[in-house]
């Protein structure tokens, strides 16, 4: 069931991993998923900018219901999102 579960949350992450591969000023800081599909990442960034092409990417990506904020006063993107 560990195995499962594990192998549940690796698959939003490989995603996460692969969009923000793109936005090379930017660091992903925590991630967690839940065995209902439920994803969170946060980001933190050298430029506004580059924080806002990847919460861009995030929007657009595979994820349903994406919720991005981006707090320029820390530099930090928070994402929730419902994973495939």
């Amino acid at each position: 069931l560990q195995a499962a579960i594990e192998t549940e949350s690796l698959s939003p992450l490989v995603l996460i991993s692969q969009i923000s591969a793109s936005s090379t000023d930017t660091t992903m800081i925590e991630f967690s998923s839940n065995d209902i599909g439920e994803v969170s990442a946060v980001f933190s960034g050298e430029t506004v900018e580059g924080l806002q092409k990847l919460k861009t990417n995030l929007e657009s990506s595979q994820f349903e219901d994406v919720v991005a904020e981006l707090d320029q006063s820390k530099l930090q993107l928070k994402m929730k999102a419902l994973g495939k």
